[in-house]
């Protein structure tokens, strides 16, 4: 019964935000290509951005195998008190992620070689440049988040 009710909230919501994950996927599928496409102008790519746009949607498409994780994760929730299951499960789930990370990328990689006629070396900068920018920025949201926290938390204790 419980499992029941849970299944009818997660369907029933999932069908409330389904557009909005479409059209946030879309936008984001967009953002990455115009940043990927940026990055390939620098190292002097020869592609259009429909190029890009298309080998950043095939080079994503191994995060549809994620989908089947789900199971794995939902087993998760029921096995709390077996803690040396819950951890294999932790960690097959990390190891096919790196993996499907891993081949996502060697997408990336050869498909910008391929789209914006490349060397090895251009298309591993094209790839890594707006990644690695991404992940500072993100680096430093989290830290102005601290820091701002910190302030907030000495400024309440001030008082």
């Amino acid at each position: 019964l419980v499992l029941a009710s849970l299944l009818t909230n997660v369907i029933s919501n999932f069908s409330i935000f389904l557009p909005i994950l479409l059209i946030a996927g879309l936008a984001g599928w967009f953002i990455m290509s115009l940043l990927f496409h940026g990055a390939a102008k620098l190292f002097k790519g020869q592609g259009t951005f429909t190029d890009t746009l298309v080998v950043t949607g095939y080079a994503q498409m191994p995060y549809f195998f994620a989908l089947l994780f789900i199971p794995l994760a939902l087993a998760q929730l029921f096995v709390k008190d077996l803690a040396s299951l819950t951890l294999l499960i932790s960690i097959t789930i990390s190891l096919a992620q790196l993996a499907l990370g891993l081949w996502v990328l060697i997408l990336f990689i050869l498909g910008f070689k391929e789209a914006h006629f490349f060397s090895y070396q251009a298309s591993v900068g094209t790839t890594c440049l707006p990644t690695c920018g991404c992940l500072v920025l993100i680096g430093l949201i989290f830290f102005l988040a601290i820091i701002a926290g910190l302030i907030g938390t000495s400024g309440l204790l001030l008082r």
